[in-house]
């Protein structure tokens, strides 16, 4: 037998607007959160670099031009000069005797030339031309970092500031120097590595703390070597207003790290 339910007007209705308001009240939560994390999430800022002046392409700029402040003698001159790119600021010093020029702390380029390389030509002019040139970059302008013999090799902000990244590559000339050997580091075997460590530094100077990033690594049977723009999480350092840069590896001399001290720099993303 069918049975015949009865319902109540009034309670029918009082229901169907019980649901409207709760589903117009999950609506406006929703709206609200959504508006709340749109505005609580700050987008990174990124300091780069292609605003920095080079006459063409496939150049670099590491103070040949003798523009920057000199100080020394006609035996040995030191030119120095800052680069700034938004809150950011780096040095460059180039050395010059009267047989030849050098140059330390920070350059930068926008060579995307090929790293082919004769291992019979390693001893010989060729194979420095590469230290100005990223692996597999084709995209815009970089700094180049080799820290030289003196002088100030930290990137430096003009407030306290968290980095969040940093992205990175090596150099030709630290590459081919990795896979074929060169006039003075051997050609990376097992167990063999190269690293770079990024360090934070306060207003005080005091270190907030570290990251190591591998450039190279053969060790338990990789064959890793970095070949491209690769970012590397600093984010753990905290508020800091230097970043210093660092490297090691496991081809030593009686003069310390054989392989070529070079890095790459795309940007760096900060908050």
């Amino acid at each position: 037998m069918a049975r015949n339910f009865m319902v109540n007007p009034s309670r029918y209705i009082y229901l169907v607007m019980l649901k409207k308001a709760f589903n117009f009240m999950l609506m406006a939560a929703v709206v609200a959160l959504s508006a709340c994390n749109s505005s609580d999430v700050t987008p990174d800022k990124k300091i780069t670099f292609d605003h920095l002046e080079l006459d063409q392409a496939e150049s670099a700029w590491y103070g040949q031009d003798e523009s920057g402040e000199a100080t020394g003698d006609d035996d040995l001159t030191t030119y120095h000069s800052e680069l700034t790119a938004d809150i950011a600021t780096v040095n460059n010093y180039f050395h010059k005797t009267p047989a030849y020029g050098y140059w330390g702390s920070y350059a930068y380029s926008n060579q995307t030339a090929d790293t082919s390389f004769d291992p019979e030509e390693k001893d010989k002019g060729t194979f420095f031309s590469y230290q100005f040139v990223a692996v597999g970059s084709n995209a815009g302008q970089y700094l180049v970092y080799n820290p030289g013999f003196s002088g100030l090799n930290n990137i430096e902000f003009n407030q306290s500031t968290e980095i969040k990244s940093i992205s990175v590559n090596n150099l030709g000339v630290t590459y081919l120097s990795i896979m074929n050997g060169d006039g003075f580091a051997k050609k990376f075997e097992d167990g063999d590595w190269f690293k770079v460590t990024f360090t934070g530094l306060d207003a005080e100077g005091k270190e907030t703390g570290a990251q190591d990033f591998y450039l190279a690594d053969y060790r338990d049977g990789k064959t890793d070597v970095v070949s491209n723009w690769t970012n590397v999480d600093l984010s753990g350092l905290g508020a800091i207003k230097e970043l210093k840069i660092t490297f090691d590896g496991s081809d030593q001399g009686d003069n310390g790290l054989n392989t070529p001290k070079y890095l790459a720099i795309k940007e760096i993303a900060y908050q």
